[in-house]
């Protein structure tokens, strides 16, 4: 199966470039776990967590995990009238790659890169393997220029405390491909925000390759287990972050708190100037 076997959904709305238009940056990175089988409670998931990135408004959301159409449509009806009227959906491998970005902002171009470091095709009940994981980027026309967005997922572990993670090698093959994709395509010249779900964490081995070879710098101010928000770092540019908000539950319209998800999203406001410039 080839890397780049697939193509990408690129719309673009009409809404205005209001709100959070100037050098603060807000982010929002969720696995939303919009799965068969294991994805519990779908449809009213997808609707709240439309409904908490329309309250929140933030410029940029990078989503994990978006697997199945019909709850994708669920989501952006629960948008239709927010800012982020501009996404990508990245439809690649056999069962697409779960990975989306809404944008506030036009998108000027996006790249998709699926790994070729891949888990075990016979673990179908897995699915890692049959999935398109990669690393998109989207290209957007914001902070009077141009700001490069990535977004990724890569290879889960499965393994239980104290046993051997089997997926390490494989997550460590897509941690240098993430390095070389950034390599070959992001500009200098560009901000770049990185989020998604690494399944890795601070201390394991694949998580500080991907730190020190891609020069990121963490932009949540909260312990995180899987789910990460990074600046990279380039020559011009210095960027601040703002206390983390953790997205985790929100209320049904009968007052029921329910989880948004396995997983918590998180958001950050990121200030982003050149650098010798005063704020």
């Amino acid at each position: 199966m080839g890397c780049t076997s697939g193509k990408t959904l690129l719309v673009q709305g009409a809404a205005p470039n209001t709100g959070n238009a100037n050098s603060d940056l807000v982010v929002v990175t969720c696995n939303v776990q919009d799965l068969y089988f294991a994805g519990k409670d779908r449809k009213r998931r997808m609707e709240l967590i439309g409904r908490t990135l329309a309250t929140l408004n933030p410029d940029v959301v990078g989503i994990q995990e978006a697997f199945i159409a019909k709850d994708r449509a669920v989501l952006q009806e629960q948008l239709k009238y927010s800012r982020l009227q501009n996404y990508a959906y990245f439809d690649y491998g056999i069962v697409n790659s779960g990975l989306m970005i809404l944008s506030a902002f036009p998108i000027l171009e996006t790249e998709f890169h699926q790994f070729t470091s891949k888990g075990k095709w016979y673990k179908i009940w897995q699915g890692d393997y049959w999935a398109g994981k990669g690393i998109a980027m989207a290209r957007l026309a914001i902070l009077g220029g141009e700001l490069e967005f990535y977004n990724t997922h890569a290879q889960a572990s499965y393994h239980k405390k104290g046993e051997r993670d089997e997926y390490g090698d494989v997550r460590m093959g897509q941690m240098q491909e993430i390095c070389d994709f950034l390599k070959n395509k992001s500009n200098s010249i560009n901000p770049a925000i990185f989020v998604g779900d690494f399944n890795s964490t601070t201390g394991m081995k694949e998580y500080n390759f991907l730190v020190k070879e891609a020069d990121l710098q963490r932009m949540l101010t909260v312990a995180t287990e899987w789910d990460h928000v990074f600046a990279v770092r380039k020559a011009n540019w210095e960027y601040t972050a703002s206390p983390t908000r953790l997205l985790t539950t929100a209320k049904t319209e009968n007052g029921e708190e329910i989880r948004l998800s396995d997983h918590n999203g998180y958001m950050t406001a990121i200030t982003i100037k050149k650098k010798g410039t005063k704020q």
